[in-house]
């Protein structure tokens, strides 16, 4: 995967929220999500997940449709990324108060595409500049 940094655009956000959306659903512990950025605050695009945030980065390879942003979720204790790739989405966190390692994709049954997921998740964030590591085990 070739991976290149970018500026989230407006557009960029939108992307990320429907595809979001799309995959997991509209609600958030039941209030209905709409499509865009937050009234007063423009730059925000909530999400089941977390917020996206017009300006921050993610990394993108267009070759393969394949993109990575971390969330904002309200929770500093927690680091959220969204992976997409292959037409699927993984949510991808870090541990509790420990920012630099990652909980292991135990929801992906197959240990093969586990294994795939998470090179490509290190891989993602090697671009986004980040230094991070799934727990072993």
């Amino acid at each position: 995967m070739n991976y290149v940094i970018e500026d989230l655009t407006a557009q960029n956000c939108l992307k990320v929220q429907d595809t979001i959306l799309t995959h997991r659903g509209s609600s958030k512990v039941g209030k209905a999500m709409t499509r865009g950025s937050l009234p007063r605050l423009p730059y925000i695009y909530p999400t089941p997940l977390g917020e996206i945030n017009e300006g921050d980065y993610w990394v993108i390879d267009r070759e393969s449709d394949s993109w990575l942003v971390q969330l904002d979720s309200g929770m500093p204790e927690i680091t959220i990324f969204v992976l997409f790739l292959g037409g699927i989405l993984y949510e991808v966190n870090s541990l509790y108060r420990n920012a630099s390692t990652l909980e292991s994709l135990t929801y992906i049954e197959d240990p093969e595409q586990r294994e795939r997921v998470e090179a490509v998740v290190i891989n993602a964030l090697d671009g986004l500049g980040r230094t991070m590591s799934f727990i072993e085990g």
